[in-house]
């Protein structure tokens, strides 16, 4: 289960979503630009449908950290 602090995050769907969060954090402090981040998430998909993709998934991703999506840098 992920967890913020001492409180558990809702679980994130799909596991793509999990997937992203751990690369991010994985980069915590260092910026990743979001066409590598989708290319790696979805390496067969065109780039608009895998940029599509990510999009979706940010957004699941900072409603899941609830206060702390600040941490969550986004031009």
């Amino acid at each position: 289960a992920w967890a913020r602090g001492t409180e558990a995050l809702p679980d994130l769907r799909p596991r793509t979503a999990r997937w992203a969060l751990a690369a991010l954090l994985l980069r915590a402090g260092s910026p990743v630009e979001r066409s590598v981040l989708a290319g790696m998430l979805w390496p067969e998909s065109m780039e608009e449908t895998a940029l599509a993709n990510l999009r979706r998934y940010l957004v699941e991703i900072r409603n899941a950290l609830g206060k702390d999506a600040w941490r969550l840098l986004s031009p």
